[in-house]
């Protein structure tokens, strides 16, 4: 019970360090022994135990707290994590008990271990099991593309064969993301996702769609982005304090649709209705709008001082361009493509 008490601790502060661009403070390092909890229900432990029960390949009460951490327990050694968390811990790094794959990838073995000891053996039906599948298969597809851009830091270098697997991995992180949030199953088990929002996924998914906008693969991204946003559209950025982040969490998204728009301007008989994501932003940066022009007339000016609310810097390149740090390696971002200079927020601090 210790041992299940001090990984949820751990991960969740993890988490907290990750949002507030801390990871260099995280506790999910090499450094304390504090084993996987073991796979069994309640009943099974008692206070005269001598001996612990045997940790069983079943769905118990406890495998969603198993799972979780035992991909801690994986990701806390790997090489890819460390590297932006604290790299001068990787000397104590226990090597994978499993070989990498031959391109030195090792989130396939961690996928396969968790998928055969664990998720195997849920049963969909059940809440806690479905909740498992999906956050874990989540998490996962995170790590995948985390890993991905640790071996490849500059995009520019990248082949296709490598920026198609990337774009799979941040796909399919969406998706378990849209299991979560729209089955009946995990409606109070929800909040936790809270705090696992796939917001680097739609970054690289948006940047791919804007570099490559006919790309045969673009008609099945914007369809998950769509259903995905649909699953949070009636609670998402509604609060004054989250505008911020919303205008930059669009702003990839509506330059990607734009460059699809022009890239389909000349072809006759072609469809250009947008889809459903690009016309839900669209329509509630209409009613901010609307709701800050009459709050401006009202006497109000903007305050750009809650922009301080966000705790993950925003760095701003060489040409005014604003920058995602993902936490992936040391001086790794992502390029949004947002111009600092039209926001007027260029040093700003956000999640």
């Amino acid at each position: 019970m210790r041992r299940r008490l001090w990984w949820a601790l751990v991960l969740f502060d993890s988490r907290m360090a990750e949002m507030a661009g801390c990871m260099n403070v995280t506790y999910l390092v090499p450094v304390w022994d504090c084993k996987v909890p073991l796979n069994v229900n309640d009943s099974e432990l008692r206070p005269e135990m001598r001996e612990p029960p045997t940790s069983a390949r079943v769905a118990t009460e406890a495998i969603f707290a198993v799972a979780r951490a035992e991909f801690g327990e994986f990701v806390r050694h790997a090489a890819f994590q460390l590297d932006f968390t604290c790299p001068w811990l990787k000397p104590l790094a226990k090597d994978p008990q499993h070989p990498p794959t031959p391109d030195g990838s090792v989130m396939p073995v961690l996928e396969r271990v968790l998928e055969q000891k664990y998720l195997q053996v849920c049963d969909p039906n059940n809440s806690l099991h479905y909740m498992t599948i999906w956050m874990t298969r989540s998490q996962l597809a995170r790590s995948h593309l985390i890993e991905h851009f640790s071996k490849n830091p500059d995009p520019s270098k990248l082949t296709e064969e490598q920026r198609g697997a990337a774009f799979a991995h941040a796909l399919r992180a969406l998706v378990c993301n849209t299991r979560i949030m729209t089955s009946p199953l995990t409606k109070k088990l929800r909040w936790l996702t809270q705090f696992y929002y796939p917001f680097p996924a739609y970054v690289y998914i948006s940047q791919e769609l804007k570099r490559r906008p006919l790309w045969e693969q673009a008609d099945k991204a914007w369809a998950i982005m769509s259903e995905n946003y649909g699953s949070l559209y009636t609670s998402f950025f509604l609060e004054t304090d989250d505008r911020p982040l919303f205008r930059v969490f669009v702003k990839p998204i509506l330059a990607a649709w734009d460059a699809r728009e022009a890239a389909l301007s000349g072809h006759a008989g072609v469809s250009m209705t947008p889809p459903v994501i690009v016309q839900k932003v669209r329509h509630q940066l209409e009613l901010i709008e609307q709701d800050e022009g009459l709050n401006l007339g009202m006497g109000d000016t903007p305050d750009s001082s809650d922009l301080n609310y966000f705790a993950m810097s925003m760095p701003v390149s060489s040409d005014n361009q604003l920058q995602l740090d993902v936490g992936l390696q040391p001086g790794f971002q992502i390029p949004l493509g947002i111009d600092a200079g039209s926001l007027g927020w260029g040093a700003t601090k956000w999640i």
